[in-house]
């Protein structure tokens, strides 16, 4: 199979287990203002997998993520705003909401990975989600009020 067809197959399973676990995601980040639930692992791409990472387990490269941006879900940004907007609004840091250390050491990861794949972009229409990883990093250990709200 050629590199390209290997992208959109991985393109193609994250967003089948995004479909399954976002809705899930939103209600109980409404509810609980924490997960529950299993379902970090498909939010926060990665290039990298852990330990007691479950399946499917998805690692992105920076092209991967990029085409995945190309026709990413919409409900994947109203989930990740709603995490920036529950951090804004509990006013403790991240590590608070995702207390599962396995988890954390993903998110991690994935707000570096984010960033560094965010730096190869001019383009103003993914600043939402730089602005909301950048605050993800600052926030990781410590809260730090936000230079802007979403």
């Amino acid at each position: 199979m050629s590199l390209h067809k290997d992208n959109f197959q991985i393109i193609s399973t994250l967003k089948k287990k995004q479909e399954e676990v976002i809705p899930l995601a939103l209600n109980e980040m409404y509810l609980n203002c924490s997960p529950s639930s299993n379902w970090v692992w498909w939010i926060f791409p990665n290039d990298i997998s852990l330990i007691n990472q479950p399946e499917p387990i998805i690692n992105l490269t920076t092209e991967t993520f990029l085409l995945y941006l190309s026709s990413y879900p919409q409900e994947w940004r109203y989930l990740i705003q709603r995490i920036y907007k529950t951090i804004c609004y509990i006013k403790h840091p991240i590590t608070t909401i995702f207390n599962n250390k396995c988890q954390q050491q993903h998110i991690k990861r994935s707000i570096k990975f984010i960033l560094r794949t965010l730096s190869k972009l001019d383009d103003h229409q993914f600043d939402w989600l730089y602005d909301c990883f950048r605050f993800f990093k600052q926030n990781f250990n410590n809260y730090q009020y936000p230079s802007s709200i979403l």
